[in-house]
């Protein structure tokens, strides 16, 4: 009966091994998720919790480099400093305004026009998103689907307007 006690004592100090194993695991599977989705979110919210933490051990070069550039952004559109928007800013708008048009429509705008009316579309989506966190009884649900699609379709064209440019002084030279 006396050889209960050390193997007891052997089992206990297996299940305190096999413990901090599991621990060091879980620490070693949370830094890495942690730099993955530090990467592939560039900083979206908090709601990823402690995945959020200041514990991101050796990913700090490669977190910085993505921060820079979010990896949905593909046209820039989040890099201008307009992007800042108060919700002050956006009281001026209303949230409905923003109504579906063809691209010949937008097309036809100069370029300080385009620029301008960049800047109302993300102003009225900032608006749109605060009435949709509120949940504002009056938003129409197609405003949001118009807005971002005025917005794509106002990038696209300075996107376009932009590389013709470049085309134009490469041809030129």
């Amino acid at each position: 009966m006396r050889t209960t006690a050390p193997n007891n004592a052997i089992l206990c100090s297996l299940g305190f091994l096999f413990l901090a194993l599991t621990l060091s695991v879980c620490l070693a599977f949370s830094v890495y998720t942690s730099c993955f989705f530090n990467q592939n979110t560039a900083r979206r919210g908090p709601y990823l919790g402690i995945l959020r933490s200041e514990i991101t051990i050796g990913c700090e070069s490669s977190v910085a480099h993505h921060l820079k550039t979010p990896f949905w952004s593909s046209l820039g559109s989040r890099k201008s400093i307009e992007t800042v928007i108060h919700t002050g800013d956006c009281e001026d708008y209303d949230v409905n305004c923003i109504q579906y048009r063809k691209a010949r429509f937008w097309r036809e705008l100069s370029t300080p026009e385009i620029e301008e009316e960049i800047r109302k579309v993300r102003k009225v989506l900032a608006k749109i998103e605060l009435y949709r966190k509120t949940k504002n009884p009056a938003l129409h649900p197609s405003s949001l689907g118009n807005t971002r699609r005025t917005l794509a379709q106002l990038l696209f064209i300075r996107h376009e307007r932009h590389l013709r440019s470049l085309r134009e002084k490469s041809d030129s030279k």
